[in-house]
């Protein structure tokens, strides 16, 4: 009896040595890593972690007041007014995800699902299940719809009642998405045109021949007037959404651009390339107002509507360090053992926000 009680004991502290090593791994390192990410970079003022996963989507709320992540571990929220405290929004990794000027937001899971969440988080409703893969989703401001984007389909939604409203089909596959402020939605395809479709009468679409190569980022700014697109080549052009002529080509890093994001005065736009590198211009001169360089691949960005704030997801990072001596901080973790004097370091993916009005060039 004596033995299987120590048995017992023992296999209470190994459960528990587990369980504490598990909420090290995979919740207070990935935040530890982070903070200490941000303490090396210009200008941070947080350092963010959804999961050593990282995000692949972030976005500020139109009043500033929170930031929302999302990635392949689920999805945060975090208040910007209250020291970045955070609520998880939901676990699972979406295909697609959109933020509703008014807080709200919608998820498309991977079985097809489309889900309409309250600004509080509460789930409203659930669109028709559809196994075909949603890839992008976007809502249209003041007239209660959203918009699926699915192959070279694009529906409507009523947000309201979740009912079917229409749907309209491309001539190529859809790649990116943006609702306007005044009830239009943008459609980005593999084709290299953007169609435009304003809701209050779709047969009015127009249709620019923005490139040659897929449109593979789409952001309006806040007033609707200028339309930017980014293709796979790194160019970032913006549109004059009334009469749909190019104003100007930015371009400084030929690379995947992974994010476009406007203040909420248009006169800044955030550029994010996955190469890790970053890009604000000032739209009237197209000037840089700044630009920098992270040492990890950049997943997503995200502009403040003030222009101040600029939140970025980092890619985890994983190098071979030829070392006998093994990694100690919490700031990345080794994985195997020493062979030939050498392991393999693996820095978990951070999320930072940094305070742009504080670097120039």
């Amino acid at each position: 009896m004596k033995k299987f009680k120590t048995f017992r004991q023992v296999l209470s502290l190994i459960v528990l040595a587990l369980g504490l090593f598990a909420v090290f791994r995979y919740n207070l390192g990935p935040k530890l890593s982070a903070s200490l990410q941000c303490s090396s970079q210009p200008a941070c003022i947080k350092g963010l972690s959804i999961s050593d996963n990282g995000a692949f989507d972030l976005a500020f709320s139109a009043d500033g007041r929170y930031l929302y992540g999302v990635g392949v571990d689920g999805s945060r929220a975090w208040n910007t007014e209250k020291g970045y405290r955070s609520r998880r929004l939901f676990t699972y990794s979406p295909r697609a995800f959109a933020l509703a000027p008014d807080g709200g937001f919608a998820v498309a899971k991977k079985n097809g699902e489309i889900l309409l969440f309250s600004a509080e988080g509460e789930k409203r409703l659930e669109l028709e299940p559809d196994q075909s893969a949603t890839k992008n989703l976007a809502f249209v401001t003041g007239h209660n719809l959203l918009a699926i984007a699915k192959g070279k389909t694009l529906s409507f939604w009523h947000t309201q009642t979740g009912k079917f409203v229409t749907e309209l089909p491309h001539e190529s596959s859809i790649t990116s998405l943006a609702g306007s402020s005044n009830g239009i939605i943008a459609a980005g395809q593999a084709n290299g045109q953007i169609i435009l479709w304003p809701v209050s009468d779709f047969s009015a679409y127009q249709v620019i021949a923005a490139s040659d190569k897929m449109i593979g980022e789409l952001s309006f700014s806040a007033d609707a007037t200028v339309l930017a697109s980014a293709d796979t080549t790194g160019n970032v052009f913006l549109w004059d959404t009334a009469t749909l002529e190019l104003m100007s080509t930015l371009k400084k890093t030929e690379s995947l651009v992974t994010s476009l994001s406007f203040s909420a005065k248009g006169e800044l736009l955030a550029v994010a390339h996955y190469s890790g590198n970053v890009e604000v211009w000032q739209t009237q001169t197209e000037s840089l107002k700044a630009s920098w360089h992270y040492s990890r691949n950049l997943l997503s960005a995200s502009l403040s509507a003030d222009g101040s704030l600029l939140a970025v997801a980092l890619a985890d990072k994983a190098e071979l360090v030829k070392t006998n001596t093994r990694a100690s901080s919490s700031q990345s973790r080794g994985i195997g053992t020493t062979l030939n004097d050498s392991y393999v370091r693996v820095f978990p993916a951070a999320i930072l926000v940094q305070d742009i009005s504080k670097i120039t060039n």
